[in-house]
């Protein structure tokens, strides 16, 4: 059975005796891209071999040996499975929220298919980015009635009322060449916008402007 080729994110390891080495690995594919996948068991080309014996302590020597050269410790999701002929192998897994991740003591990365050391710059970057506390995400404020821009009309409309606040719609059709459902509209909107509104009675009542710079 061929499992496939290596990758960014996957790692292939004859056997278990190679079990620091894929934990290297995998600190390395943690430090790259956050997630990283190393089978043991299964040869450079993809071809599983029978070097692996599932044993009833097996995960938990392999966690074992990740608590004590991985640092911090990611959450492992180990498995194991078996070809159609019956030939075991090892899953062992990863994601990370954050790195770096250390690998006793020392620190890798992940470039192709290989494990190379970390940069100091690189370590410092990656220090520097999980000390550096998230900003809040922008959200757009809700656009502001107030500061929506008056048309040459509702500008007319306005300024009439407010010097005339005792004036009728009609009067203010009348004078600034409107017609009268045309102002019902445009002082409905100035009240919306709350630059006007209306005090008193619709009979005997009065308009007043509001500043709203």
């Amino acid at each position: 059975m061929n499992i496939g080729t290596e990758s960014e994110t996957i790692e292939f390891r004859k056997s278990l005796a190679q079990l620091d080495k894929g934990l290297r690995s995998l600190s390395a594919m943690l430090n790259a891209s956050r997630k990283g996948t190393v089978y043991f068991g299964v040869n450079k080309d993809g071809e599983v071999n029978r070097k692996v014996v599932l044993g009833k302590n097996t995960f938990a020597e392999i966690k074992a040996a990740a608590a004590e050269l991985l640092d911090p410790q990611p959450a492992l999701d180990i498995q194991g499975e078996t070809t159609e002929d019956g030939i075991p192998y090892i899953i062992v897994s990863a994601e990370a929220a954050e790195p770096p991740y250390a690998y006793d003591g020392r620190f890798f990365i992940r470039r192709g298919t290989e494990d190379e050391p970390l940069s100091v710059q690189e370590l410092k970057d990656m220090i520097l980015k999980l000390c550096t506390p998230a900003q809040p995400q922008y959200t757009e404020p809700a656009k502001s009635s107030r500061r929506i821009t008056l048309n040459a009309n509702q500008q007319r409309v306005l300024s009439y009322l407010a010097e005339h606040p005792q004036a009728t719609l009609q009067d203010a059709a009348d004078v600034c060449d409107l017609s009268l459902p045309g102002v019902k509209k445009i002082v409905a909107k100035l009240q919306d916008l709350h630059h006007l509104q209306r005090e008193g009675s619709r009979k005997i009542g009065s308009w007043k402007a509001i500043n709203n710079q």
